[in-house]
């Protein structure tokens, strides 16, 4: 077993903060620690529950895919969990969501694809962004093919309408001579996301010019992900003209919280880099690993322990915003390789929580990239009264990317000489800590949680566990609203209303203009 995420809050109770901000132990073990040991042992009846049909199916009605994301309500072996909280045990060997994901990346990789294009928008882009850009070389789309071993290039488009974007990549992949061997993997579980269809519409009409193929035979180079129903346009649209392949995004899941269905892990399983010893099989199992380290985390503690990465969290959230009056949560994820993560988390919360006049405002950022921007303007301006912060860090790198800062340079200062002969790694974890004491000694709440190391499992494991933050503090928050005669519920910590209004206003003048 891997080691456990360490969430550190010393910072919350630092007798340097103003009394009126600092944190009480009482606080936590008063009406809001009760309720969070009951959401606590709510969510374990759920996850046991599982092992039944109508235990999934409960799972899938209320809480929308957060927990179990590829389960399948019509193949009864596609969750195995009577060893959900085994060390040992294996989560999902035979599933046949997460098998054809398997299937399908290795494919693509037989057919040695040298581009791979996502595209998707909100969760069906981030989710994809987060597991692959931190987990990958910073530097992967510039590594000649031979050293990604098996891994396609890997690009992000139909996130936002930018014309330049969509042609700018289509440009260069016919000048680069490999548009015929490119894939797209076009996300959306409507079918009809506007972003993402109108750059598959304009990538399918670019490649039948390009090729010189009719439009219907350019579905070979097409994998949709979608909902496997008539409602979806893409479902619709392979019964005519094939894909490459279509996998499903399970129904009762959100787009933030699919990172764990086919949406985030294709890509994961189709940048497997096997000088690494890596393959679409292991990476996929890797994540799985993660997601039951992510189980543990949650129920190996009390939620009132002080170690419980998940409940710990949710109740620093609501007690800073309830009780100490703050606005505004600040992540700053400090190891650049998890910006992406980062971003992830902001939709994760935006989306879940800010709801029916709750949730303080959020932003993520990379430190020590922005300390002379945004946090300068956070330490210098109303921080101490408005803020809490959420650092992110990494406990360890491999030392083959970690390199040493020489000794000896010959260039005077305190500056240079306290960074000689440490690993790069070691500098940036005490500048982490150095902004954190320093928040502390300005009065600015703030707290941590540390990955083990960057990889497949600590990542997966840690957005997983950012995504049982989120459902645990929308129960602390009372967003579940409307419960029914069945025992089922609706909890408004899934739902994304907010969207729709500008979807509805954009198509209004799109018509407008014919």
């Amino acid at each position: 077993m891997s080691q456990s995420i360490q969430i550190h809050q010393e910072n919350l109770f630092s007798s340097q903060l103003e009394a009126a901000s600092r944190f009480r132990p009482e606080e936590k073990a008063g009406k809001w620690g009760e309720r969070v040991r009951q959401i606590q042992e709510q969510f374990r009846r759920e996850f046991e529950n599982a092992r039944t049909g109508a235990g999934r199916r409960h799972l899938k009605k209320v809480l929308r895919g957060w927990t179990l994301p590829w389960i399948d309500l019509e193949m009864p072996e596609s969750v195995t969990l009577p060893d959900v909280f085994d060390a040992e045990g294996v989560l999902v060997a035979e599933n046949r969501i997460i098998q054809e994901v398997i299937r399908v990346a290795e494919a693509v990789r037989r057919e040695k694809t040298e581009v791979w294009v996502n595209l998707g928008i909100g969760g069906s882009d981030l989710t994809t962004q987060a597991l692959v850009w931190s987990t990958i070389s910073s530097q992967h789309n510039y590594l000649p093919r031979a050293l990604r071993a098996g891994a396609s290039e890997i690009h992000f488009i139909g996130n936002d309408f930018s014309p330049e974007k969509v042609s700018d990549l289509l440009v260069s992949l016919e000048e680069r001579g490999v548009l015929a061997k490119t894939k797209f993997n076009v996300i959306s579980k409507s079918g009809n996301t506007q972003e993402t269809l109108a750059a598959f519409l304009i990538i399918r009409e670019f490649l039948a010019k390009k090729l010189n193929i009719p439009v219907k035979e350019t579905g070979r180079f097409f994998v949709a992900t979608t909902g496997c129903n008539e409602k979806s346009k893409l479902f619709a649209l392979n019964a005519r003209a094939p894909f490459f392949a279509m996998l499903p995004v399970p129904d009762g899941t959100g787009g933030r919280f699919s990172a764990f269905s086919p949406v985030g892990l294709l890509a994961l399983a189709v940048t497997a880099n096997e000088t690494l010893g890596e393959s679409p099989r292991s990476r996929v199992e890797e994540a799985m690993k993660g997601i039951k380290d992510a189980i543990r985390d949650m129920f190996s503690t009390p939620a009132s322990d002080e170690r419980n990465p998940v409940f710990q969290p949710a109740l620093n959230h609501v007690i800073a915003e309830y009780e100490k009056k703050k606005s505004l949560l600040i992540l700053i994820v400090y190891d650049p390789m998890l910006k992406q993560v980062g971003e992830l988390a902001q939709q994760l919360y935006c989306e879940s929580v800010q709801k029916f006049g709750q949730g303080m405002d959020f932003i993520s950022i990379v430190g020590s990239e922005k300390m002379h921007s945004i946090w300068n303007g956070a330490a210098e301006g109303t921080g101490a009264q408005r803020d809490l912060v959420l650092f992110v860090g990494t406990q360890k790198t491999s030392p083959k990317r970690d390199p040493v800062i020489p000794k000896g340079s010959g260039i005077s200062g305190e500056e240079i000489e306290s960074m000689e002969g440490n690993r790069l790694s070691e500098v940036q974890s005490a500048s982490m800590e150095g902004v954190m004491r320093d928040a502390a000694n300005r009065g600015i709440l703030n707290y941590a949680l540390v990955l083990p190391e960057r990889n497949v499992r600590e990542v997966s494991r840690f957005i997983y566990l950012f995504q049982s933050i989120v459902a645990a503090e929308g129960k602390l928050r009372g967003l579940e609203k409307e419960t029914f005669s069945d025992g089922t519920y609706k909890d408004f910590t899934y739902l994304q209303d907010g969207v729709e209004g500008y979807k509805i206003q954009t198509r209004q003048i799109l018509k407008s203009k014919v």
